[in-house]
């Protein structure tokens, strides 16, 4: 371990150079790597599966989006109460 710690002090330049290169290669691998986007996804036998299921089957145009939300309003005449603690 002294070898190592002598050498690294005596090429310290070379060492930092090498560390950089190692970080930017890893860099541009994950970069490369991490661009696979999965937009799929199945939650079989639950009742998310059965909501999204049906939203297709239903709406297919509204289904294909990323983002699967739901909304709803009341009618302006309507009143609400709210339940539970």
């Amino acid at each position: 371990m002294l070898k190592l710690t002598r050498w690294t002090i005596a090429h310290r330049r070379f060492v930092v150079a090498a560390w950089v290169v190692l970080a930017v290669g890893v860099l541009a691998v994950s970069q490369t790597i991490g661009k696979r986007d999965v937009n799929n996804f199945s939650l079989p036998n639950t009742g998310s599966q059965h909501a999204i299921d049906l939203l297709q089957s239903h709406f297919p145009a509204k289904a294909a989006t990323s983002t699967r939300s739901s909304s709803a309003t009341a009618p302006a005449s309507s009143t609400t109460t709210r339940r539970g603690p």
